[in-house]
């Protein structure tokens, strides 16, 4: 969904709405991406082990649930990787099945 080019403009508003698509939340590849990066900078390896290539070469995720509720997540704190003190270590939000 592109926005309304005015008649006058020099462009096509495609990169925008390229950039819009990319930092949506309906789109899940851009928080994969960053929490997969975020967790290998924390654990020495993603969980996604080829974080360049999310395609067919690539290989697939170790725990595909996991990296789901982090993007998940990541989205619902508005894209920010700064966990406050009280949400950092509250297992109780972690789904039983990803403990």
């Amino acid at each position: 969904m592109s926005p309304s080019r005015p008649k006058k403009a020099n462009t096509t508003y495609r990169r925008k709405a390229l950039a819009e698509w990319i930092a949506s939340p309906d789109n899940p590849l851009t928080a994969r991406v960053m929490v997969n990066r975020i967790w290998q900078f924390h654990m020495g390896r993603g969980i996604v082990a080829t974080p360049s290539d999310y395609g067919i070469r690539g290989t697939a995720p170790s725990h595909p649930e996991l990296l789901d509720w982090l993007a998940t997540e990541f989205v619902q704190r508005g894209w920010s990787d700064e966990a406050d003190a009280q949400t950092d270590h509250d297992l109780s939000r972690v789904p039983a099945k990803l403990q």
